[in-house]
């Protein structure tokens, strides 16, 4: 993932600028072909959501872990 603009992320090692990563996942798209969930391999993160077209995704994030937390929405766009 990358991001367009630099938000400053507050992690386990501090606050960091998030400008990008990768992360292992894995999802699913449900019955209705359209609500998706998606959860990180080596975290306790989950993504739900929608399928809004071909090349978007929004979704909202949940990770809840001891100590730690966080919430968030964001539209995924496909990159050519």
């Amino acid at each position: 993932w990358k991001r367009i603009d630099k938000v400053t992320v507050k992690s386990d090692i501090g606050n960091v600028q998030g400008v990008g990563g990768t992360e292992i996942v894995i999802g699913l798209i449900d019955f209705d072909g359209e609500q998706i969930t998606i959860a990180e391999g080596e975290d306790t993160g989950v993504y739900r959501g929608r399928i809004i077209d071909k090349d978007h995704l929004m979704l909202t994030y949940v990770e809840s872990d001891i100590g730690d937390a966080a919430l968030f929405k964001v539209i995924l766009t496909r990159q050519p």
